[in-house]
């Protein structure tokens, strides 16, 4: 079986293949012979004449980008084998659309909506299309019947597009993402005895463009399908294990849309028509060429402008974003020498050891430190955004020094890159590393093993302190923080989310920590006595991956 694939589609591809130049022809070919559902309206006589008398080119588009270019009375071209994609860019949206056989596309130079601000279109792999022109213009004078099946075909492509619509306004990424893959069954699946094949291979951004979600969702989305055994990736693509999504009650009401018109105009009503002569037929027809080459010089120009105006709000929000990194920077100088640095997680533990050792006597905290899972972009375990992991420095005034780790780090990679960060600048003066661990030995006798071979000392400012109260006192001294990452085999999902507060400790089993040392659930902190001002954030999606529950936690205006 071919699997169809977009994970080698490097965007963006430098060839650009013009059908018709780099197009290869095939032969010609039967229309009803590639097609046959075109003819599903014709009488049985008519199916005949037209299977012997209507042929069309078939031709082959090469893998990568192409524009489908009038080529003689060439007005569309018809998806025979092979798929093609369009990327379609609105403001700073971008969405993804699938063409596989049976679908119509037209050819370049027909008017769009000045909306795209952007389009593209490429072949996934070597696409046989067939080229509709005057063969089929001249058979839809003598059977009409051939265009009401040529408007049906497109009608059911529409469907599919309203389909995808719908698709992305499911609540749940993994909804969507189920629902996406039974669609794009309908074009390319083949049932097997264990499942339904889709040979398609998808790269988790492409994923993203077809349903409206950002990549990393999709990731973790991805995850908790294949966890719950309702999708399986394959080399050859996916297979689906799970019935797609079912409906929940019945369809909402709306108020039906209406649409707003004007009376008639005198002009228009047929009281004030006259007939038109010859000469005053041809002064309309050139007036109305006039005017749609105008209209279609002004679409142009709108276009332009507003390319124009998004390369210039790009432009803008790359110096916001170096502005803002620059004003997010907690003070001081990061590659400044420290004498005491913290361990860094964003949880109410690491945020009680720094209020700790701000009230204690002795060295002030002079960095933070913090592992971040690169193919995430995230604080590592907690599952937290980075973005609101430099929120929290830039508030607590502390510079952050970020350790990067893969994805499924090993315990080695975590040593080497840990040593690595505190063998330069700033920490290779640091003398004493902090810690929020509370009373789990075997971690404490790590920690400090570790850190004797580099030299340096292990301090835990909360070691052995009673963990409920310590509960009690986090919420006291006005620190606010929400359950970010808990295990579904010790806590309930629904704790997800939720505000540490008294109302939770009072809703956790006995069996759980007040704290979660146990590694029961995870915080992150956004308010507190430790912070110049509080995080502006709320929760998010909660989603299931490797075997944790996470609440995606967003930033929000302040």
């Amino acid at each position: 079986m071919t699997t169809i694939g977009l994970e080698g589609a490097a965007w963006p591809i430098p060839r650009r293949a013009a059908l018709g130049t780099q197009m290869t022809s095939v032969s010609t070919v039967g229309l009803l012979e590639v097609e046959p559902a075109i003819g599903r309206f014709l009488t049985s006589a008519e199916r005949v004449a037209v299977s012997d008398l209507v042929s069309v080119p078939i031709a082959t588009a090469p893998r990568g980008e192409f524009t489908l270019l009038r080529e003689g009375e060439s007005f569309a071209a018809l998806v025979l084998d092979g798929m093609l994609f369009q990327r379609l860019r609105v403001a700073n949206r971008v969405a993804l659309r699938l063409l596989g056989p049976g679908d119509i596309l037209a050819v370049g130079g027909t008017l769009r909506s000045p909306l795209l601000t952007q389009v593209e279109c490429r072949a996934a792999m070597p696409t046989q299309l067939a080229l509709l022109g005057d063969e089929v213009l001249s058979a839809a004078g003598r059977w009409p019947r051939l265009m009401a099946g040529l408007h049906a075909r497109i009608a059911e492509q529409s469907e599919r597009l309203a389909i995808q619509l719908v698709i992305c306004q499911l609540g749940r990424v993994e909804d969507r993402l189920l629902a996406l893959l039974w669609l794009l069954a309908e074009s390319w699946g083949r049932v097997t005895p264990v499942g339904t094949a889709v040979p398609v291979s998808l790269t988790h951004d492409a994923l993203g463009e077809l349903i409206g979600a950002r990549r990393p969702t999709v990731t973790l989305a991805l995850n908790e399908l294949s966890e719950r055994g309702a999708i399986v990736r394959q080399d050859s693509g996916w297979l689906l294990l799970e019935s797609p999504p079912g409906p929940i009650g019945e369809m909402p009401c709306v108020q039906e849309p209406r649409l707003l018109r004007d009376p008639p105009s005198r002009w228009a009503s047929a009281e004030t028509q006259t007939d038109v002569d010859g000469a005053s037929r041809l002064a309309l027809r050139e007036t109305f060429i006039r005017l749609q080459e105008k209209h279609r010089r002004g679409v142009e120009g709108f276009r332009e402008l507003l390319s124009q105006m998004g390369s210039s709000q790009e432009r803008s929000r790359v110096i916001q974003r170096e502005v803002a990194q620059q004003s997010r920077r907690p003070r001081g100088d990061r590659r400044a020498p420290v004498e005491l640095a913290l361990s860094w997680s964003g949880g109410k533990d690491s945020a009680l050891a720094l209020h700790s050792l701000r009230a204690a006597p002795g060295p002030d905290v002079g960095a933070l430190i913090t592992t971040v899972t690169r193919d995430y972009d995230r604080v590592s375990m907690h599952g937290v955004r980075r973005e609101l992991l430099v929120a929290q420095a830039c508030a607590a005034r502390l510079p952050l020094i970020e350790v990067e780790i893969p994805a499924g780090c090993t315990n080695d990679v975590y040593e080497q890159r840990m040593g690595e960060a505190l063998a330069e600048a700033p920490l290779r003066e640091a003398q004493t590393i902090a810690f929020g661990d509370l009373f789990l030995a075997d971690i404490r006798a790590y920690r400090e093993e570790r850190l004797s071979l580099l030299g340096k000392q292990a301090v835990f400012p909360l070691w052995d302190r009673d963990t409920a109260l310590l509960a009690e006192e986090f919420i006291d001294a006005g620190f606010q923080a929400l359950i970010v990452c808990l295990d579904p085999g010790r806590l309930d999902p629904s704790f997800a989310g939720r505000p540490f507060d008294r109302d939770l400790l009072a809703d956790l089993p006995a069996d759980v920590d007040p704290c979660g040392e146990n590694g029961e659930f995870h915080t992150f902190v956004h308010a507190g006595p430790i912070f110049s001002q509080p995080i502006a954030c709320e929760p998010g999606e909660v989603v299931r991956r490797d075997g944790f529950v996470f609440c995606d936690v967003l930033a929000r205006a302040g």
